[in-house]
């Protein structure tokens, strides 16, 4: 078998002259394809008319009426037609005056509150006298001096606890009653407690009356200091 059998027969080498004809041809394909595309833009060639089946209609609006007045007098003036107007043409033969409300501000002698040169009430606010100071308070007084102790009128006896008296407790609770300007006491303070009977002592003076306290004629509210006593038999 000869040798030269499986030699290759071709040799496959580029060319220099297709590869520098290549980027021409690609420019020249460009050049085509956009005067494929400008051409038609750059023709004179008339658009073609909308299609008049595709418009829509117009809706009639019906005109204003005019007024009575100025309806006369163009009717009066002007051959009779079918076409309606929607604004008159002629000017009416007057024109009312119109009302002057005025700029002065100032009220109309006789006139009733709130009407001010021909302005309606409502238009305008009326002052109104500012509303009374309310009565200055009067802090509570403290018996002493010339504010002497209200009389007791209701005593009540305090109960002495039976816990306090099966443990021999006795002795005397000191408190501080605020009493009320109707001479009902209202609060109360311990001053010195007792174990066991300080409960009871605060339970009776709370119920306790006194007569009512002035100061300059004005009721006042009172302070003053009680003694509640525990003995045993």
């Amino acid at each position: 078998m000869p040798a030269d059998l499986f030699r290759p027969t071709v040799v496959a080498t580029p060319s220099r002259r297709r590869a520098s004809v290549l980027p021409v041809s690609i420019a020249l394909h460009a050049l085509a394809i956009a005067a494929f595309l400008i051409a038609p833009l750059l023709a004179d060639v008339e658009l073609p008319l909308p299609n008049q089946r595709l418009a829509l209609p117009y809706i009639a609006v019906m005109p204003i009426t005019p007024p009575v007045a100025v309806r006369r007098k163009s009717e009066s003036t002007r051959p009779p037609s079918n076409t309606l107007t929607a604004a008159p043409l002629v000017a009416p033969d007057e024109i009312p005056p119109e009302r002057d409300f005025g700029s002065t501000g100032n009220v109309v002698p006789g006139a009733d509150v709130g009407l001010i040169d021909g302005v309606g009430p409502g238009l305008m606010p009326v002052p109104r006298p500012p509303p009374p100071a309310p009565p200055p308070t009067i802090e509570p007084v403290r018996v002493g001096g010339r504010i002497q102790a209200p009389r007791k009128i209701k005593s009540v006896p305090p109960v002495y606890p039976t816990i306090a008296q099966s443990s021999r407790v006795h002795g005397t609770v000191i408190l501080e009653a605020l009493i009320g300007l109707d001479g009902h006491v209202e609060q109360v303070r311990v001053l010195k407690p007792v174990l066991l009977l300080t409960d009871a002592a605060v339970m009776a003076v709370r119920q306790w009356e006194f007569t009512p306290t002035t100061l300059n004629g004005q009721p006042v509210q009172v302070v003053m200091t009680v003694t509640v006593d525990f003995r045993l038999n």
